[in-house]
């Protein structure tokens, strides 16, 4: 019996790196053993696109205009007139799954998105972006595990 074909959803990821002592330091989650997507698995943060991500209030959040994020992600991703929501759930998605927030504020309920992303690798939907150099992600919730 086969069975039917996985639809993808869309889905932002974000590749964090940042200078460290002995040198490249790349961030990754590691998902609960429980998960029923990919369990225990080491991620890059990231997660689904959510409809309140391209919706005005939070892209009236942003700094950088949903036209500008469109040339210069959505047309290197595909995603097209989308990017700015995608740029919104990978800014969540990280802040939610490891407590890294990369707004231009302090707080995510006042902070405008900061779409701190640079170029995207290629056709992924994963554009590199830079940790603060004292950040330290935390796991959110008992649905991650510490970073190893």
């Amino acid at each position: 019996m086969n069975a039917p074909p996985v639809v993808p959803r869309p889905a932002a990821t974000t590749l964090i790196v940042r200078d460290g002592d002995d040198g490249v330091e790349v961030l990754m989650v590691r998902r609960s053993p429980s998960a029923s997507f990919m369990p225990g698995a080491y991620v890059f943060p990231g997660g689904a696109v959510d409809a309140a991500d391209g919706a005005e209030p939070a892209l009236a959040r942003l700094d950088e205009p949903a036209a500008a994020l469109q040339r210069r992600i959505g047309t290197v991703t595909h995603v097209g007139d989308a990017a700015a929501a995608f740029a919104v759930a990978a800014l969540r998605e990280t802040f939610e799954e490891c407590g890294l927030w990369l707004g231009i504020d302090t707080l995510p309920d006042a902070a405008r998105w900061r779409a701190r992303v640079a170029e995207p690798l290629a056709a992924t939907r994963a554009p590199p972006s830079s940790a603060p150099a004292r950040s330290r992600p935390a796991p959110a919730g008992s649905t991650r595990l510490p970073p190893r």
